[in-house]
């Protein structure tokens, strides 16, 4: 089983409990830690608000030993430039534990003319059939993103926007940064993952929970990992903690 749970998200973005329902539920499956990685700053509709970090860190700390859970405060940055951005400023960064990052949506761009060449494009990820130029134009986005050395965990690699993984996987191993199979769903498909786990890439399964109940299922990426028979000491929260803190940069 895994011991930590590190993308979940509360009624601080699209979440559907309170932190003491994230920690009365993960103390129910048995955790030992829980990451709490509400929405990016810049999503349209669902992301958290400065004035949410402050607050966590004060309810987190009257909470902690209420719980026999360890609880860790992170943030789904959104990828939000075709550069490779992430919506975090230093000084916002530095409110965190560790650092999660994927592509979303519903993100405010960096720009019109980026807007129109990176965000508006993605809207219609499962319309359209992408050319092996577009898929090459958001491999180097998410190639950059995780050679800023601003992220600990990169979500749901191919969601929304495909990419060649095995690049991004080349970047994540130079830059130890976690490639996640997501409770929710895994848009890799079985050869990509495959040329991951042979590359020496390090896998690490989270819920992405977005209600208490979920906390802790990962039926969904379990059954990829047993179907392609891989070795779960691969996977850095499998019956063990990771090693998660904040990048210095």
């Amino acid at each position: 089983m895994i011991w930590g749970d590190y993308h979940t998200h509360t009624k601080n973005s699209d979440g559907k409990g309170y932190l003491i329902d994230t920690l009365r539920a993960a103390e129910k499956v048995g955790l030992k830690e829980v990451g709490i990685s509400d929405h990016g700053l810049r999503h349209i509709c669902r992301g958290m608000h400065f004035k949410d970090i402050e607050r966590m860190r004060t309810e987190m700390a009257r909470l902690k030993d209420q719980f026999n859970v360890r609880c860790l405060l992170s943030i789904e940055a959104n990828i939000y430039s075709s550069d490779g951005d992430i919506d975090l400023t230093e000084q916002e960064r530095d409110l965190f534990d560790y650092i999660v990052a994927g592509y979303h949506k519903a993100v405010w761009p960096k720009n019109l003319i980026d807007g129109f060449r990176y965000n508006l494009p993605a809207l219609f990820a499962n319309k359209i059939q992408y050319t092996d130029a577009q898929r090459r134009k958001y491999t180097k986005t998410m190639v950059n993103a995780v050679r800023s050395g601003k992220i600990n965990i990169l979500s749901h690699l191919n969601y929304g926007i495909p990419s060649f993984v095995k690049e991004v996987g080349k970047a994540a191993l130079d830059y130890d940064v976690y490639i996640e199979l997501n409770g929710k769903r895994v848009n890799m498909t079985d050869d990509e993952i495959m040329e991951l786990y042979d590359m020496g890439v390090k896998f690490i399964i989270n819920s992405d929970a977005h209600s208490p109940q979920r906390i802790g299922e990962i039926s969904v990426p379990l059954a990829v990992v047993e179907r392609l028979n891989l070795d779960k000491s691969r996977i850095v929260n499998w019956e063990k903690v990771p090693p998660l803190e904040l990048k210095k940069i």
